[in-house]
């Protein structure tokens, strides 16, 4: 639909601008307290200037449709008291249907407040990148974070449209905050941060909170054990929160689930249920951006493969996929720097593991139930949270490196002999290596 399809009164007006300007202010202000303002404040030129281009200049397209139908419907149920059309609600999609269809019915319809809240949010990544360095002990790169969530093309390429991607890296960020706060020793604050955001994240994108609960519970077990050792009992009381926080999750996920997806795995077995839970993607095959399911271990590393850096030259289709030739481009230098990282980083290697085992089941996860680069693509741009920190880490040492390489070293002159004070001090030698001053006769 065009832009000019949609109410542009007062009220939308003054809506969209008190968004951005209040959500400045409040991001500037958190800003601050991490000397990340610039980064802020590029983050949400970037992403307002991009979604406003994109909406005047092409409307509402594809998925941005659907989820504008589904806060319509929303916004019409709570304005007329009864339900006058379908709310189209997926599980898992609850979070962007509830915020823009509040939107909708407090200031008119326009998609253009959804874009300019989730520029808001975004604005917020380079603070929290700042913040998860510093707690995970890489303070001298803080400010590289910051720039990397500010400018990293995959959130450049897919925040800026009113989908679920925006709100997803949001929380996930998040989520790496309160798991380094557990890593300083921060045990409530980080655990209730975690809880919360999950939580949000579970009507968000349920498809992945499983798996990134899952991470969570290993992370939070090797952070905990990080700052102290731990008794018999202190373990069996974090192990029993875990469990409790992880049983109510996944029920809270299932719940959401539709029960022909469970009928299916009960039915076929794993292998059935991916297939089935994915059937979009198979109905793609014949243009070539899917592939097949493969469980065994080979074709896993190959699906992990095209997940991480696909896809790749000879599976291009058109010149239009260079775009996300590029993106794989993108991830594959991330891998690269995730390995230098590794070998530099002697001392900072458990919080490089906390990170990578938070991240791990949801790599795995991604390949062994989606086969479809148009889909993979939005996905593993929620990797991008738990890696930011380690590839600033690397990228500030490496900078260190190079300055240290490329500068001139300048020789090592021995200073000349200056007396402590401008106090004139007579002395005469009595012999070889003493000197008489009027304190009394010193050595050399």
């Amino acid at each position: 639909m065009s832009a000019n399809a949609y109410e542009w009164g007062p009220t939308v007006w003054l809506a969209g601008t008190t968004t951005l300007g209040l959500g400045l202010l409040i991001c500037v202000l958190v800003a601050r307290r991490e000397s990340c303002v610039p980064q802020t404040v590029t983050a949400l030129a970037l992403q307002t200037v991009l979604a406003v281009f994109i909406f005047v200049n092409f409307g509402l397209v594809a998925d941005d449709a659907t989820y504008h139908a589904s806060a319509l419907a929303q916004a019409r149920v709570w304005e007329f008291g009864s339900q006058t059309s379908s709310v189209f609600v997926g599980f898992g999609k609850e979070s962007i249907t509830v915020v823009v269809g509040a939107l909708y019915y407090l200031f008119g319809v326009n998609p253009l407040l959804g874009l300019m809240l989730i520029a808001v949010l975004m604005a917020t990544i380079p603070t929290m990148m700042a913040v998860s360095s510093r707690n995970f002990a890489f303070r001298a790169s803080a400010p590289t974070a910051a720039w990397l969530g500010a400018v990293a093309p995959p959130f450049l390429m897919w925040a800026p449209w009113l989908r679920r991607e925006g709100f997803a890296l949001f929380l996930l960020s998040g989520v790496v905050v309160g798991l380094s706060l557990v890593y300083r020793g921060r045990m409530r604050s980080g655990l209730l941060l975690l809880f919360g955001l999950t939580l949000a994240l579970a009507v968000t994108r349920a498809q992945l909170v499983l798996l990134v609960g899952a991470g969570l519970v290993v992370a939070y077990l090797l952070a905990d054990s990080s700052r102290r050792r731990l008794s018999r009992a202190r373990t069996r009381s974090r192990l029993l929160i875990l469990s409790g926080v992880g049983a109510l999750l996944g029920a809270v996920t299932f719940s959401r689930i539709p029960m022909e997806y469970w009928g299916n795995f009960l039915n076929g077995g794993l292998a059935t249920g991916i297939a089935s839970n994915s059937a979009e993607s198979q109905t793609l095959r014949v243009s070539g951006v899917s592939w097949e399911f493969n469980s065994s271990p080979i074709g896993l590393l190959r699906n992990v493969a095209r997940e991480l850096w696909g896809p790749f030259l000879w599976e291009w289709q058109s010149p239009a996929w260079v775009v996300a030739g590029m993106d794989g481009l993108f991830y594959l230098i991330l891998t690269f720097c995730l390995i230098q990282a590794w070998r530099w980083g002697h001392r900072h290697r458990r919080p490089i593991v906390i990170l990578l085992a938070a991240l791990l089941p949801l790599v795995v996860g991604t390949a062994l139930t989606m086969a479809n680069y148009g889909i993979v693509m939005r996905v593993r741009a929620h990797f991008l949270p738990f890696v930011i920190p380690i590839v600033a880490f690397y990228l500030q040492d490496a900078w260190r490196r190079w300055r240290q390489l490329v500068e001139p070293v300048m020789p090592w002159t021995e200073p000349p002999f200056q007396l402590p004070s401008a106090t004139t001090v007579s002395c005469r030698v009595v012999e070889d290596g003493q000197y008489n001053y009027a304190g009394g006769t010193r050595s050399e």
